[in-house]
């Protein structure tokens, strides 16, 4: 089983105190990133992290939430 390190990096701009304008997610292996904004637990229904987050100006409050998936297929081949 692989272990899948998270980092999670904010922009120096913050919308207002706290919460950055920018989230950026990535993982130590390649891996599919879910992620919620209301601090609901993240599904493979979730929205996935395909770019940057730009964290909404309407809230003043956000619970990131983020979840990594990793499927290793290994092949054996006689």
């Amino acid at each position: 089983m692989a272990v899948i390190s998270i980092i999670i990096e904010e922009s120096e701009e913050q919308i207002v105190s706290g919460i950055p304008k920018i989230i950026t997610i990535s993982t130590s292996v390649p891996a599919n990133i879910f992620y919620t904004l209301d601090g609901s637990v993240p599904t493979l229904f979730s929205d996935i992290y395909t770019s940057p987050i730009v964290m909404p100006r309407h809230q003043l409050s956000v619970t990131l939430s983020v979840f990594a998936y990793f499927v290793c297929i290994s092949a054996n081949h006689s």
